[in-house]
């Protein structure tokens, strides 16, 4: 898989600009703040629909415009295909269109271009709290599997409204809810006292979050299960002193969820109904869910050093592009943000012999030619780009 062609109309601080790429190494260079970020951001979104920054539509478009239009072209198992997203200010919406036919979902998009990012702000998946890790697998298995960003993304919304009506019910408004509640009332006894109403108005979201508890753990505990073991040959591969690595460091990867089954499932949701509603949250499920990276069984987030903790990065970075080639049968690209001043040169090195007929796009502040390789340059400055 490589990208062919890539066009940006007034995207962030690019007006208009036009880049064929090469199959090998495409490096983007300038100075900080010129755009070279913004660039690697907009290929991204032809995979995910969304920015790698968590930034709203809005604050993509170039300031003083009304509309953003993109359009990429690439090959993928020796087909073109070009994905096209717009997004009109006015009316505040995304437009997409794939292989000329316009998408109604944003989901439509995940699994078409496989794209794997390394960014410095990945350290974050070490050293911030579990929803950071939990985001990470996900957006793995996600790009792989689209079936499975519809039950996460059901998960999420049921559990939003579950702990809306906690919520409700711990400030005894449970009248109000037999009045306004969306919940088909054909299942629901009017009758009940106002405690029985609200266990059961409960239990109609547990039933279906008991479901995608266990579908979503099954998914997780198996991806988790593929990275751990291919995690610590990477790792080897990717450190200075080979040697020293496979005598005393082991990165592992494990899945922390205190989900069983179905049965022990159904119980600790109606054990805990008097709890969340105290809370006024749900304390149980998939949502809890965290991954412990370690180095010889130490918790890396506190006993790694940061050139262990980069390294633990990117070789989670490279296991993920490995799975992600497996399943889908070819190459997914890699995108390299600033890449250079993260590592030194041994490992940068190590890493690009890792990386074979891949193609590369990546960011440094100097013109850099990377061994052994075919490189095409691109200066950026101000949002402009020359070859």
């Amino acid at each position: 898989m490589y990208i062919k062609n890539l066009k940006l109309n007034n995207f962030r601080n690019i007006e208009k600009i036009t880049l064929d790429f090469n199959k090998q190494v495409n490096i983007i260079y300038g100075e900080n703040a010129e755009g070279k970020t913004n660039l690697l951001e907009s290929i991204y979104m032809f995979s995910f629909g969304k920015s790698f920054r968590n930034n709203k539509d809005l604050e993509l478009l170039k300031i003083g415009e009304d509309y953003f239009f993109n359009t990429i072209t690439y090959e993928k198992n020796g087909e073109e295909h070009e994905i096209l997203i717009s997004y009109d200010k006015n009316t505040n919406k995304k437009y997409i269109k794939i292989d000329g036919i316009v998408q109604k979902k944003l989901s439509s998009l995940i699994g078409k271009l496989n794209i794997v990012v390394f960014k410095p702000s990945d350290i974050e998946i070490i050293k911030e709290g579990p929803s950071t890790r939990r985001k990470f697998i996900d957006m793995i298995i996600s790009s792989i599997d689209p079936k499975y960003i519809y039950h996460i993304n059901r998960y999420n919304k049921l559990l939003d409204e579950r702990n809306n009506l906690l919520k409700i019910i711990k400030f005894n408004r449970s009248v109000n809810i037999k009045k306004n509640s969306n919940i088909n009332n054909k299942i629901l006894n009017n009758n009940m006292n106002d405690e029985d109403y609200n266990k059961q108005l409960i239990n109609t979201y547990d039933k279906e979050l008991i479901e995608l508890n266990l579908i979503i753990f099954e998914y997780r505990k198996k991806y988790i299960e593929i990275i751990n073991n291919k995690i610590f040959d990477i790792h080897k591969s990717i450190s200075i002193n080979m040697e020293n690595i496979e005598k005393s460091e082991k990165l592992t990867v494990k899945y922390i969820s205190k989900i069983e089954n179905k049965s022990n499932l159904v119980k600790v949701f109606d054990k805990n109904f008097e709890n969340d509603i105290q809370k006024g949250y749900t304390e149980y499920g998939i949502h809890r869910d965290d991954i412990k990276i370690s180095i010889n069984s130490l918790d890396i987030s506190k006993y790694g050093s940061q050139g262990q903790q980069k390294s633990a990065i990117l070789s989670l970075k490279l296991a993920e592009l490995n799975i992600i080639e497996e399943k889908i049968k070819d190459k997914p690209i890699l995108l390299l943000d600033d890449f250079m001043s993260e590592l030194d040169d041994n490992r940068i090195k190590n890493i690009l012999n890792n990386i074979k007929d891949i193609q590369m796009i990546l960011t440094t502040t100097n013109k850099v030619e990377i061994e052994n390789k075919e490189n095409k340059f691109f200066n950026i400055q101000k949002g402009q780009i020359k070859e």
